[in-house]
């Protein structure tokens, strides 16, 4: 169910630099395993509908504490969260995301982690 690979999870925190320009800086959350999940008609019609861009959805371990004001790297790759689901699928708690892709890569140097 996660056997796709590992992926970083960061918290976005909006700040401003010296110049008063807004800037959003990211803090490590966790480290997941991950599964890639494929999109479905509804999801495509969700997505649409709240005019969110769908890049990829991924499936993980339940983490209740993820939302939109979260951001991930896969395989280097950097993500916005769009839409969290937290569920029971044959017995494992699970979350779902959502991700779009990042037009504007962020600054990881600052992330932290492992």
């Amino acid at each position: 169910m996660f056997d796709d690979g590992k992926m970083r999870i960061y918290k976005k925190i909006p700040g401003k630099t010296a110049a008063g320009m807004p800037v959003t800086t990211l803090s490590f959350h966790a480290e997941a395993w991950y599964g890639d999940i494929n999109f479905t008609v509804r999801e495509y019609y969700l997505a649409r509908e709240s005019n969110t861009a769908v890049t990829r959805r991924v499936r993980l371990h339940m983490d209740k504490a993820l939302c939109d004001k979260f951001a991930v790297e896969i395989d280097g790759l950097q993500y916005d969260i769009g839409r969290v689901w937290h569920g029971i699928e044959r017995g494992v708690p699970i979350t779902d995301l959502t991700l779009a892709a990042v037009v504007v890569l962020y600054d990881m140097a600052g992330g932290g982690g492992p």
